[in-house]
Order: C-alpha cells, then sequence, then structure tokens
C-alpha cells in the first residue's frame, strides 16, 4: 500500500474516525492521530515533543 493510499483513503479514515468518536481515547497511535488530525507524521511529532507529550509503550 502506499503511503498517499494508507493517509489519504476516505474508507480507513472514516473507520479511524468513527473510533475515535466512539472510544473517546486519551491516547491515540502515531497513524491514527495523522488522520484523525490532518497532519504528516513529521509536523505530529514536533508537536508532540513540544507538549512533552511524546510516549513510548512496548
Amino acid at each position: 500500500m502506499r503511503t498517499e493510499d494508507m493517509y489519504y483513503n476516505e474508507q480507513k479514515r472514516s473507520e479511524v474516525m468513527e473510533a475515535a468518536r466512539r472510544l473517546r481515547r486519551k491516547f491515540l497511535r502515531y497513524q491514527q492521530a495523522e488522520i484523525v488530525y490532518s497532519l504528516s507524521h513529521k509536523k505530529l511529532m514536533e508537536l508532540a515533543n513540544a507538549a512533552g507529550a511524546g510516549y513510548i509503550c512496548c
């Protein structure tokens, strides 16, 4: 799957957004956050690091 398809696929975007609405989670995976907030991976990482919100789970 191409990177563009992964982030701009309407069905995938809808699924992730619906799951986020349903669950109202505090934490999202990076890929889910990129879709929900329409941000590139690099920009998301910059914002997370600036906010001190980087969290790595095993």
